[in-house]
């Protein structure tokens, strides 16, 4: 994956575009406040003291949820931060994001294919 460089990081805010495998993809990111981190997830215990927090989201894409796993991992990473899935409620290894990007990267078209199905089979009525 690589990300865009056309903006500075702490002033990324909203849809980032990415390349995925050279193919254009895209998330979403926002720069949170650790403090309200701290008090929306008291429970998270992650054994780390971070000083930021970059909220990635993306939407039911395949291409895209992969890109936010692997920029979560590139950015803890690069940081020493950690990753906390908002989905599975609990603290994620860097291996664990990295893994789940490759399984979505790779179910991707199969999963593409099953929408297209459906999508047939609804506009003849069956």
């Amino acid at each position: 994956m690589k990300l865009s460089t056309g903006t500075p990081f702490a002033k990324l805010r909203g849809a980032l575009p990415v390349l995925l495998d050279r193919k254009p993809s895209h998330f979403e990111c926002d720069h949170w406040d650790v403090k309200d981190f701290v008090r929306t997830y008291p429970d998270v215990q992650s054994g780390h003291r971070s000083k930021y927090a970059l909220a990635i989201r993306w939407g039911a894409d395949a291409d895209t949820a992969s890109s936010a796993y692997s920029a979560a991992a590139g950015y803890a990473r690069a940081t020493g931060g950690f990753i906390f899935d908002c989905q599975e409620g609990a603290v994620i290894s860097l291996e664990r994001a990295i893994e789940i990007a490759d399984e979505l990267k790779h179910s991707g078209p199969a999963i593409e294919a099953a929408v297209r199905t459906v999508m047939q089979r609804f506009r003849r009525g069956k």
